[in-house]
């Protein structure tokens, strides 16, 4: 029986990882490589009819190929040896013809040769098998070779033909692209890893930072209340202690803003639910923050009634005192910022406006990305950290709710949350009172 060359390309035998149920490390037989010829004759090159035509025909192909062209007997004896087996393995024709073909097989592969020749004088053909060969020099080639059985008139085997393509440039490449692999995931685990040490050393200074500050804004708050309520003060003194209260206060905010994002990724961040009214909160931050302008102002449009939520009042009041806040630091010439609560169907929202600096287009995706910061805040000496719209997101994503922005650089920005409104069967449940 003929046998046929295999259309599914085949990777290197001694390489090739063992199939399911065979023992690992077991080098598979070259057999797997050995597909049945069909008896239809290939008419798509046509030899001369002339038998010594033919074979000066056959002759010139043999010596222009490019691929190493090498004939056998059976016991492994080279006969003939074209240009490019030269080119490629280095020996002249002169050295290699009655020389065996163990010349080019490194030696701890000549159990392979063993096993390739028995093939051969069963009638197999070895399609594109991936190996290793010997040049002169000494140096290993990375081959990839077919090797067919030879007949006589009679249809006696009595020897092979190989042809070998030389794949050291392909291989090599492969092993730079799975070295390149290799040196990026060590990177990334390596990046993890300092993430999580960072992550770490954050929560840990966090809550270590937590309790003095706590004692140190108490005391600051008491006495400008004192202050305020004593008659011999100065104003001098009186603003020290407000500048101590105030950052001190500021200060505060940022630590628990520092511990809430290590709750967020232990995923322990939690929300506290009861019935509220958005729309009363969003009034409540506008009035808030009234005592602290200076350059800006702070405009409320609200509906007359209520906008029943089911949510946590300090986490939602902590989210749009952050918005409230981004839109008076990243409007520094100062201009209104414009609150407005509505409602959109089913859904309460709160948009944030400011006529500032603007979100450049290519920021706008990452925005809400931890310790991400606008490409344009740099220029403008606007200090920050980055992570009061990550962690804004993440509390309104624990509400069920969403947060969008549309911003033109160089006019201003609008941030708008979406909450679910207090739906009749849960306001049923649970009686509603506004905040």
């Amino acid at each position: 029986m003929k046998y046929r060359r295999p259309t599914a390309p085949r990777n290197r035998l001694s390489t090739r990882s063992s199939p399911a149920g065979q023992p690992q490390g077991e080098r598979r037989r070259p057999i797997d490589h050995a597909q049945p010829l069909s008896d239809e004759p290939d008419d798509s090159i046509t030899p001369p009819s002339d038998p010594a035509e033919a074979q000066l025909w056959l002759a010139s192909l043999v010596a222009s190929s490019d691929d190493a062209i090498i004939s056998k007997t059976l016991d492994g004896s080279i006969t003939s040896w074209n240009a490019a087996a030269q080119r490629i393995y280095g020996y002249t024709a002169k050295e290699a013809l009655g020389a065996s073909i163990l010349l080019i097989i490194p030696p701890r592969q000549t159990d392979e040769f063993v096993e390739i020749m028995q093939l051969l004088r069963e009638g197999h053909r070895i399609d594109h098998f991936e190996t290793t060969r010997v040049h002169k020099s000494g140096r290993h080639i990375n081959v990839s070779v077919t090797i067919s059985p030879i007949k006589d008139a009679t249809g006696r085997i009595i020897g092979a033909s190989t042809i070998a393509r030389d794949i050291t440039e392909r291989k090599q490449a492969e092993e730079e692209r799975a070295q390149l692999l290799e040196r990026e995931q060590a990177a990334r685990l390596e990046a993890q890893q300092a993430v999580r040490l960072r992550d770490q050393f954050l929560s840990i200074a966090s809550h270590e930072l937590k309790t003095p500050l706590t004692s140190l804004l108490g005391n600051a708050q008491l006495l400008e209340r004192r202050a305020q309520r004593a008659s011999g003060f100065a104003e001098r003194d009186l603003r020290s202690i407000r500048v101590i209260a105030d950052q001190s206060g500021r200060l505060n905010r940022m630590i628990n803003t520092m511990l809430d994002i290590s709750r967020i990724q232990l995923g322990r961040l939690s929300i506290d639910r009861a019935p509220l009214d958005l729309s009363a909160l969003a009034r409540r931050v506008v009035a808030d923050s009234q005592p602290l302008l200076v350059l800006h102002t702070v405009e409320l449009q609200a509906p007359e009634g209520a906008m029943p939520i089911i949510g946590d009042e300090l986490r939602l009041e902590q989210a749009l005192q952050n918005l409230v806040q981004n839109a008076l630091k990243y409007s520094p010439s100062g201009g209104a910022v414009r609150v407005a609560a509505l409602r959109r169907g089913q859904h309460a929202c709160v948009s944030v406006s400011d006529q500032g600096i603007g979100i450049p287009p290519d920021s706008l995706p990452h925005l809400f990305q931890r310790f991400y910061r606008a490409s344009n805040v740099d220029e403008q000496h606007i200090s920050g950290m980055g992570i009061g719209l990550y962690l804004v997101k993440e509390i309104v994503a624990l509400h069920g709710g969403s947060i969008e922005v549309e911003s033109v650089e160089g006019q201003g920005s609008t941030f708008t949350l979406s909450l679910p409104l207090d739906p009749p069967e849960a306001a049923e449940a649970t009686p509603y009172e506004p905040a």
